[in-house]
């Protein structure tokens, strides 16, 4: 309920606002764009939506505890072969023009 309000104030003022924390459920519903940082690092700068369903590296895959991963070789856009599964198709490559800061 607090994080509900502190949403909806911040929007209402429409100030930008950095938000630390370590849980990434708390992140994704708060921040319009989010950032991973590993081993004093930034990995990952995006809106939510992409990161969860675009990460960009094994590590930030890791840190969200998000997924099963397996071996592949990207035989194609839209192929993985070679797996414990068999071929997979599907879309496994964004195409993006997004930039850090504007």
């Amino acid at each position: 309920m607090h994080l509900k309000n502190l949403k909806k104030i911040l929007n209402e003022v429409n100030i930008s606002t950095i938000i630390v924390t370590h849980d990434s459920y708390e992140a994704f519903y708060m921040g319009n764009k989010c950032g991973i940082i590993l081993d004093q690092s930034l990995k990952q700068f995006d809106i939510p939506y992409n990161i969860y369903h675009y990460p960009n590296s094994v590590e930030v895959v890791n840190f969200l505890n998000r997924g099963i991963l397996i071996e592949a070789k990207i035989t194609g856009e839209d192929s993985l072969e070679n797996t414990e599964l068999g071929t997979i198709k599907g879309n496994f490559f964004k195409k993006t023009n997004y930039r850090l800061f504007s």
